[in-house]
């Protein structure tokens, strides 16, 4: 496989878990309604496909220094579920060390404290808790299974045994969502900040394929809200910041140090490798997505990027961080300079304040960041 400069060579390890208690009318992620028999049949998957990356992580040699577990909702696996899959990912890419920075997602209704400790002992740094929204009409809204009061408690709880880096997802722009109701939000995540250290607030989009898709279109709440969506996102970016949030992607706030480095991982585009059903891997220049549940561990599609494609993806993805990306870093990585290639289309957004050049550094300013899907896509 070509290989990119060493400085990209730094990736992550996803583990999909596609289980969930029902599907919410927004996702569009693959997932499937959890039982006991359909669990061993997952983690007869996860033996194949683990015994699979792990001979392609030594043939493609980069070091694995975040791990993640994503759904679906991984909370709905059995505990002795969870201890297989996670001793089987150890033993095959963390045999002698530990991983920088190692995530589990989770929901509220299945929270408990044995899982907590759980994963607390089985060496989980950080939790990212499904909230979703923090007023009963939201949550209604959104088909969420658990109440206000649930989503706090498993806060509380996470707290209570220790974690110390707990991320809250939250979405905004749902359908008949009021100022006030985002306000609502807003305050109650104020009563309880102390015990978030990172909070991602996604603006809702509709894709093709879900229930609020039949709805709303593809146009959806987007384009007939732009103008609450913009006022939306000023008052979120406002009050999380009084709160003491770093705005440090376009949808994800953090304290000083609590940044997610896995995360930060895709959106620096760098390798990592997809675990289960559904997965994506990608290892320059090849992308793919691993076959569903019920089908033996393989390839469903597969993609490969030439220089130029996984360079202006490189620049798209990286613009999303406050940040921006690196110049020079660009060049080294693909030897195109961003400068040049965009050339006149980078200089009417450097014009017209959307974005700008800070020494090394190309980025969105703050009303880039406001209105970035124009902006970018200008840019693919």
């Amino acid at each position: 496989m070509e290989r990119e400069t060493s400085d990209s060579l730094v990736g992550g390890l996803y583990v999909h878990v596609p289980f969930c208690t029902r599907k919410c009318p927004y996702c569009s992620f693959y997932s499937v309604t959890h039982s006991p028999n359909l669990e061993k049949t997952y983690i007869e998957y996860i033996r194949q496909d683990i015994d699979s990356k792990s001979r392609l992580y030594e043939e493609y040699p980069f070091f694995l220094n975040t791990f993640y577990v994503g759904g679906g909702t991984p909370s709905v696996l059995s505990l002795d579920a969870i201890k297989a899959l996670v001793s089987m990912v150890k033993r095959n890419f963390w045999d002698k060390s530990d991983p920088l920075e190692a995530t589990f997602e989770l929901n509220p209704e299945s929270s408990t404290e044995a899982l907590f400790y759980l994963l607390k002992g089985l060496g989980f740094s950080r939790l990212s808790i499904g909230v979703q929204d923090l007023t009963a009409k939201g949550l209604k809204v959104l088909e969420r299974p658990h109440t206000v009061q649930q989503a706090i408690n498993a806060i509380w709880l996470a707290q209570k045994v220790g974690f110390k880096e707990i991320n809250i997802d939250l979405i905004f722009g749902w359908p008949g969502q009021s100022k006030g109701d985002l306000e609502e939000t807003l305050e109650k995540l104020d009563s309880i900040k102390e015990l978030v250290s990172h909070v991602s607030y996604y603006e809702l989009t509709i894709e093709e394929g879900t229930r609020f898709y039949g709805i709303y279109g593809k146009a959806g709440l987007v384009e007939d809200q732009s103008d609450q969506m913009y006022e939306y996102t000023l008052i979120i970016e406002e009050q999380l910041s009084k709160m003491g949030f770093y705005q440090y992607e376009i949808s994800n706030y953090a304290r000083p140090g609590s940044f997610c480095q896995h995360n930060i991982g895709y959106w620096e585009t760098r390798p990592y490798l997809g675990i289960g059903p559904g997965a994506v891997s990608f290892l320059p220049p090849k992308r793919w997505m691993n076959t569903h549940l019920g089908s033996k561990p393989g390839v469903l599609w597969e993609e490969e990027l030439d220089t130029e494609k996984r360079f202006r993806e490189a620049v798209v993805i990286g613009l999303r961080m406050n940040r921006g990306v690196s110049i020079s870093g660009l060049k080294a990585r693909f030897g195109l300079d961003p400068l040049s290639y965009y050339g006149k289309i980078l200089k009417l957004l450097v014009d017209d304040g959307l974005a700008l050049i800070d020494g090394d550094r190309l980025r969105l300013t703050r009303r880039g960041r406001m209105v970035s899907n124009q902006v970018l896509s200008n840019l693919v």
